[in-house]
């Protein structure tokens, strides 16, 4: 039970140079604890998927923190999701750089993942049906990749490079985004200084299933 793992994984983002957005799939030592025992886990974390996924004809805008803008800290760390006795987190340091994700298990670590040159990391984060999903962005860059994880052992599940607002040029560039889980889909809203933008994705293979730009 004491016992720890050192696995390998391309699991989390790269660093990002300041002039544009390439979020890549960089080896990532993940630390795995021994788990706990089984009787702990929860029934929702089962990584069952709902029977049926229809296609969503629309899904609405949705933003429920503050507006981007210059002049407010950039960083929000931790960044944290919780479903039944698992908790999972986001963590950037500026100095020395590092980024983290953790979930826990009953206050108890099940594993971590750093990055040791993230360079203005951000995150948001969801647990659905013990997936651990990951919207990681640059906040001073263009653009979006969705992770998902097993909550419970780190093991990547498949990684997507969102469409969002396409290729954009900038010298200065605010970047922001909200993660929900909509009808069994994660989806990701966000909003950058070039604009808004929602994307779904298929929950079981990271296929995209809703993107739509929001005017005004």
């Amino acid at each position: 039970m004491g016992r720890t793992k050192v696995v390998t994984r391309v699991a989390l983002a790269a660093c990002l140079a300041l002039s544009a957005c390439s979020h890549g799939q960089p080896t990532t030592n993940v630390t795995l604890l021994a788990p706990v025992a089984a009787a702990t886990v929860h029934p929702t974390a089962s990584g069952a998927l709902p029977p049926t996924l229809l296609p969503p004809k629309t899904i609405a805008w949705q933003w429920i923190g503050e507006t981007p803008g210059f002049g407010r800290s950039f960083y929000h760390a931790p960044r944290t999701a919780t479903e039944g006795d698992v908790a999972c987190t986001f963590t950037y340091v500026e100095t020395p750089p590092l980024a983290r994700t953790a979930c826990t298990s009953s206050g108890r670590e099940l594993w971590h993942a750093d990055e040791a040159h993230a360079f203005v990391e951000d995150a948001a984060l969801v647990l659905d049906r013990g997936t651990l999903y990951s919207a990681r962005i640059s906040n001073i860059s263009s653009g979006c990749t969705l992770h998902a994880f097993d909550a419970r052992t780190g093991a990547a599940r498949w990684t997507k490079r969102l469409e969002g607002l396409g290729p954009i040029d900038h010298s200065e560039y605010l970047n922001a985004v909200e993660l929900r889980i909509v009808g069994g889909r994660p989806v990701v809203f966000g909003w950058e200084s070039a604009g808004r933008y929602i994307e779904a994705l298929d929950p079981t293979t990271g296929a995209a299933a809703f993107h739509a730009i929001v005017s005004g």
